[in-house]
C-alpha cells in the first residue's frame, strides 16, 4: 500500500485523534481509508456516475394512498431490490427501499418519491458498489 503524507493543523489533528479513539479505530490510516471511500462514494453518487447501492428511507402520512408507494415500486422495479414497510406511530409509516443500479436512475427515483402526496421526509445513504 502506498504511504501518503498530510499536513494538518494541530487542533484539527487532536480532534480527529479523539474521534478515532471514540469510534475504536486501530489508527489514523484505518480512519482515513474509510473517509476516502466515503468521499469517493459521495462524489460518484453526486455525479450520477457508475453503479450505486442506495438505501432510501421514506416517512409518509399513514393516510396517504398506499397504492402510490406500490406504484413507485412497480415503476422502478428494475432498481428496487427490496423494500420494508413499518408503522411508526398513529400518523406515520416508513418505507425503506434498497435500490441498485445507475446513480442517475436512482436519483430520479429519489426525486420522484419526494413529490408524492403525503411524503414527509426522504433520507438516503448511497455508496458506489465498486468501492
Amino acid at each position: 500500500m502506498p504511504i501518503i503524507s498530510l499536513s494538518v493543523e494541530k487542533k484539527l489533528l487532536e480532534r480527529f485523534d479523539q474521534k478515532i479513539l471514540e469510534k475504536g479505530y486501530s489508527g489514523r490510516s484505518e480512519a482515513m481509508r474509510e473517509l476516502i471511500r466515503d468521499y469517493i462514494s459521495e462524489q460518484d453518487w453526486s455525479a450520477g456516475a457508475g453503479e450505486s447501492v442506495v438505501v432510501v428511507n421514506v416517512i409518509y402520512d399513514k393516510d396517504a394512498p398506499r397504492d402510490i408507494v406500490s406504484e413507485i415500486q412497480h415503476e422502478y422495479e428494475s432498481l428496487i431490490q427490496t423494500s420494508i414497510h413499518s408503522h411508526l406511530d398513529e400518523e406515520n409509516c416508513m418505507e425503506v427501499f434498497i435500490a441498485k443500479g445507475s446513480g442517475k436512475k436512482i436519483k430520479k427515483l429519489v426525486e420522484r418519491i419526494k413529490t408524492l402526496k403525503g411524503v414527509k421526509q426522504v433520507k438516503y445513504v448511497a455508496t458506489s458498489s465498486g468501492i
